[in-house]
């Protein structure tokens, strides 16, 4: 199913940009990747994935401020928000704003592909 989607991935550390790259460019319809939060936002208007993947802590604007965004876009957007950060301001920001997933790093192939399964049968759901 993930074959079928676009995947918006945004995060500052180029190092974690090349992992995700290589773990879902050949999984996924289409791979963009975004440096930060504002970027995130500009590319999201201009592509309108199917899930995003964002990390939290970003320069110029932050992974919650940027989901909030998109979440008055679109409500229904799916957005998992990835971070190392286990601050409980974080998970309940995330949670109000509606965000789908919150994942904590460091994220293992396993888990991470869960989750995308998770949002493609979200995505389904509201589909049929």
């Amino acid at each position: 199913m993930l074959k079928d989607l676009t995947v918006l991935y945004v995060e500052d550390v180029i190092f974690t940009h090349e992992l995700m790259k290589l773990l879902l460019e050949d999984e996924v319809k289409e791979l963009f990747i975004a440096s930060n939060g504002q970027e995130g936002l500009e590319m999201y208007k201009e592509v309108n994935p199917d899930i995003i993947l964002s990390d939290i802590g970003m320069p110029i604007m932050n992974g919650i401020e940027m989901s909030q965004e998109i979440k008055k876009i679109n409500p229904n957007q799916e957005i998992a928000i990835i971070t190392a950060f286990n601050e409980e301001s974080y998970i309940n920001a995330a949670n109000e704003i509606g965000i789908d997933k919150y994942i904590l790093k460091p994220i293992q192939k396993e888990n991470i592909f869960g989750i995308l399964d998770d949002m493609v049968n979200s995505i389904n759901l509201r589909n049929n």
